[in-house]
């Protein structure tokens, strides 16, 4: 049987879809916001990669340690990453200890430390990663195949993560800029475990004070005519593992003829 889905919202917008599962003593949440990628800025595609990486390492009032330290006490998890459409806070926690997860949440998410040494030290570690990517075999097929299907204009034909040379010119002042965007309209609150909705409503009512305008997505330009029934080869001399892929395009889950 399917678990019972409950349904709530808190007073700044944001909806509540809940389940309760009293298995064990534990909760897990995923705090889902319109955005991701589609909202990086043209040329600086990797923005919101970098601001979800950046998010992690302090707040204003505690640095890299002391956040690290503070979820650790807990015994919770927290990450911060940004997808294709949507930026994300997930995590878990025991039970017991939810009210006080939920509170580092909220400072992650409403105080960052815009600690410029941690910015540098995480774009420097990117740089290295992309150029490591350079000769993966996956990396290149999913490159080139992104290009094939969404076309040179549309965002997703570049990596959520970005290029390196999108991600070169990218300052604090920028991921400001982004983070100016997150906003609680349409955004979702998913949780469930051994928590009931009253008690899970009224933690989650915390994220009150996250405040922000009803943001509008760009829309992406797909291309014209399909590729569809073609081949394409990428050519990498010396390489000792061959990668291939096969898609396309299809309907949109949120198109009215999905169903």
């Amino acid at each position: 049987k399917s678990p019972e889905v409950w349904t709530s919202s808190i007073d700044n917008g944001i909806i509540v879809y809940g389940i309760e599962n009293n298995e064990v003593p534990l909760v897990q949440f995923d705090l889902t916001i319109p955005g991701g990628h589609l909202l990086d800025f043209k040329g600086k595609e990797g923005v919101g990669s970098l601001l979800s990486d950046l998010m992690m390492e302090g707040t204003a009032s505690k640095t890299p340690a002391e956040l690290e330290e503070a979820i650790g006490l807990l015994g919770a998890s927290i990450s911060v990453y940004s997808a294709n459409e949507d930026f994300h806070i997930v995590g878990s926690c025991l039970t017991k200890n939810f009210k006080s997860t939920m509170a580092l949440v909220k400072e992650i998410l409403l105080e960052p430390r815009w600690d410029q040494k941690e910015f540098d030290r995480l774009k420097q570690a990117l740089e290295t990663s992309l150029k490591g990517r350079e000769a993966n075999p996956n990396v290149i097929a999913s490159s080139v195949m992104n290009k094939l299907i969404f076309g040179d204009k549309h965002m997703f034909s570049i990596p959520g993560s970005g290029t390196l040379n999108t991600i070169k010119t990218i300052t604090v002042d920028d991921l400001k800029s982004y983070y100016k965007n997150l906003s609680p309209k349409k955004a979702t609150f998913h949780v469930a475990g051994a928590i009931t909705e009253g008690e899970a409503s009224k933690t989650i009512s915390t994220l009150n004070d996250f405040n922000g305008i009803n943001i509008i997505l760009p829309k992406q330009e797909l291309p014209s005519e399909s590729k569809a029934g073609n081949l394409y080869f990428v050519d990498v001399p010396g390489s000792k593992q061959s990668v291939i892929m096969i898609g396309k395009l299809v309907l949109s889950a949120t198109d009215e003829n999905a169903n």
